[in-house]
């Protein structure tokens, strides 16, 4: 019998509600997921997450980053914590973020083929975005995943440019 390939992240998160009725969400990233991602909100994962980062604010923030600062956000000051989360707190952000959790469940449970609509009101916490553990989870994965690919997207461009 085959066997699901263990590759990609998986992320089992806690959510709790308020009635005590706690429960599991399960996270899954691998190689489908960004074409789960065009499939279920129509444009690219990599588009998305550059188009909802991409305003003269983060920019100037960014460049504001130290080298360390940049590879182990832990170390990035408070006040500074501060700016960016205000700055993240903008509606394209939320939206990308929002519909990369629902493509993040969806990866996990794919032979199920829910629909988008189906995961938001059925599965995922009402307060989403509220619930730091699954924001947690998703920006672990995006970090690790995405973001890398990304870096290797830009060193090649920076390598054919030269």
């Amino acid at each position: 019998m085959l066997e699901k390939p263990k590759f990609g992240m998986i992320r089992d998160v806690k959510v709790s509600q308020n009635d005590n009725s706690d429960y599991y969400v399960k996270l899954e990233y691998n190689g489908m997921t960004p074409i789960y991602y065009m499939n279920l909100i129509g444009r690219g994962l990599m588009e998305d997450m550059v188009e909802s980062l991409s305003n003269e604010e983060t920019i100037g923030l960014y460049k504001s980053m130290t080298k360390e600062e940049i590879e182990h956000p832990e170390t990035i000051p408070l006040d500074k914590k501060i700016k960016l989360m205000k700055v993240l707190n903008k509606s394209k952000y939320i939206d990308f973020m929002r519909n990369f959790i629902a493509v993040l469940f969806y990866t996990a449970h794919s032979e199920y083929k829910l629909s988008l609509e189906s995961i938001f009101a059925d599965y995922l916490p009402d307060d989403l975005m509220e619930n730091d553990a699954i924001v947690e989870a998703a920006t672990e994965i995006l970090n690790v995943k995405v973001t890398n690919k990304l870096k290797k997207n830009v060193n090649t461009l920076k390598r054919e440019m030269n």
